[in-house]
């Protein structure tokens, strides 16, 4: 590990994961890479470790399973919280995501922008500023006016 990395680290038995790894555990599209993914979950497992998924990771799976794979916002949901049941993913906030899921069931504010939200929140954001008309109808959103 780089020096850098290890000054931020603080739960050494958690290993992040880029888009593509999840997205190949996902989709299976790719059955060399998936295999590689399902032995690597499967170790971490074995070892009693985490796999760490970001909310940039979070994002980007949105984006490619709704624009490359077209799949429709129930099905998304369905997938995150399949992984959510997976006691290896470690979330960046896992309450956060939990509150996510819950919302997005219930709210059809659009995912990323739902979640772009509820982490300014989290970080103690008063609001999040706009100028999407669409997202600005919601509460956790305000327009910016020019």
């Amino acid at each position: 590990m780089k020096p850098l990395a290890r000054e931020f680290a603080k739960d050494m038995s958690a290993v992040a994961v880029d888009t593509n790894v999840v997205m190949r555990f996902l989709v299976r599209d790719d059955e060399k890479q998936f295999q590689a993914v399902r032995r690597f979950f499967q170790r971490v497992d074995e070892e009693r470790q985490h796999i760490f998924v970001s909310f940039v990771v979070v994002l980007e799976i949105f984006w490619v399973l709704e624009k490359k794979y077209t799949r429709t916002r129930s099905e998304i949901l369905d997938t995150l919280q399949a992984l959510n049941k997976l006691p290896i993913i470690k979330w960046e906030s896992k309450t956060l995501m939990e509150r996510f899921l819950q919302l997005a069931c219930t709210d059809k504010v659009d995912l990323s922008d739902l979640l772009i939200a509820l982490v300014a929140e989290e970080n103690g954001c008063a609001k999040c500023l706009t100028f999407d008309k669409a997202a600005a109808k919601q509460p956790y959103f305000e327009i910016l006016k020019p």
